[in-house]
């Protein structure tokens, strides 16, 4: 199962996420979509987020997932077990 990121969660590259769509919220929190970036402070770069899966859309974009990936590489780590996929 994979769990949904939000706002606040991190990447283990260090980033963490800033963007998020406001009008689909988990537990007080919005939620990231693909095509939203953040900074990454180990490649000191803005990057995106990539959805590895387009089960959850919100908006016409994919909701974010632990274990996707960011442009560069980095992988999402989720801080919720409230809303998940298989």
């Amino acid at each position: 199962m994979k769990a949904a990121i939000l706002i606040g969660d991190k990447t283990d590259h260090g980033g963490v996420v800033t963007q998020v769509d406001q009008t689909f919220i988990i537990d007080g929190k919005a939620v990231h979509v693909s095509g939203m970036q953040h900074f990454c402070p180990k490649c000191r770069t803005i990057v995106t987020a990539i959805a590895g899966s387009q089960s959850l859309i919100i908006n016409n974009k994919a909701m974010i997932v632990a274990g996707d990936k960011a442009s560069c590489g980095a992988t999402f780590i989720s801080t919720q077990n409230l809303l998940v996929r298989e």
